[in-house]
């Protein structure tokens, strides 16, 4: 499944910043990691990612990278 450069560029935030498996971090969290600008409709990306399997949802809301996410960021930072 491709991914929008803006998606991919978010993904590998996450890795770099170890948003893995059960060390979620919720939203508000994520946006000040990544530095993201626009709230609204970043949490419709996260969304969005969460319904195609690139990220696990948690309770609160929280996000984390799942492990096929990692494989498929990896791959895309030539760590594979």
């Amino acid at each position: 499944m491709p991914l929008e450069h803006d998606d991919l560029d978010l993904l590998a935030c996450l890795y770099r910043k170890k948003v893995i498996g059960k060390s979620h971090r919720r939203v508000d969290a994520i946006t000040g990691l990544c530095h993201v600008r626009n709230k609204k409709s970043f949490k419709k990306t996260l969304r969005k990612l969460a319904s195609k399997g690139y990220l696990k949802k948690w309770h609160g809301p929280a996000y984390s990278l799942t492990p096929e996410s990692v494989t498929y960021v990896e791959e895309h930072l030539g760590l594979r």
